[in-house]
């Protein structure tokens, strides 16, 4: 139990300055807000892929971009994308997925993709999965960390919601280990 100990304390010290939310902490980071563009690799996501997408939309910070691969997806993915893209074709942008070259892995393989095809005046990158609801602040909140401790990598994570008890127990196992 030490390690879990440890990486709970660890996360959880590192997650500790992103808890203020008050708007005036990040007034400074308006004035100059860097451009984020987000990276979303997707693969038959149909479930949740509208909201998630949303919420990205529907961010309190003006200044980013999404960039989200349909990765093969056989079900209805595409077509929700496309919706979606068709109302904010400003900030997302759809990328058709392909099959990954030898030796790579398709969510690396997608990710490769969207990197290949982000404005270069981006300053911070944010990757992040397809079935994610984000709360309406958090490019905010992970751009105005990033810039008060100089950081050049943080991890955000989620609030995780399971389904049922099986799904409890096997996903809160496997979120501590590594």
């Amino acid at each position: 139990t030490g390690r879990f100990e440890y990486l709970f304390w660890q996360n959880y010290r590192a997650l500790k300055p992103l808890v203020p939310s008050s708007r005036a902490n990040f007034e400074e980071l308006h004035s100059s807000a860097p451009l984020v563009t987000v990276l979303v690799p997707a693969r038959d996501e149909e479930k949740m892929i509208g909201k998630s997408i949303t919420s990205l939309l529907e961010q309190d910070y003006e200044n980013f971009k999404i960039i989200v691969v349909d990765d093969r997806s056989e079900d209805q993915t595409g077509r929700i994308l496309k919706r979606l893209s068709a109302i904010n074709a400003k900030k997302l942008r759809i990328l058709k997925g392909s099959d990954p070259p030898e030796g790579w892995m398709g969510k690396c393989h997608a990710l490769h993709l969207a990197y290949q095809q982000i404005d270069p005046a981006t300053e911070i990158l944010l990757f992040c999965d397809a079935d994610i609801i984000h709360h309406p602040t958090v490019i905010r909140r992970a751009a105005y960390q990033l810039r008060l401790t100089g950081s050049q990598l943080i991890t955000l994570f989620p609030t995780i919601y399971y389904g049922s008890v099986w799904e409890t127990w096997v996903l809160g196992v496997f979120s501590h280990l590594g």
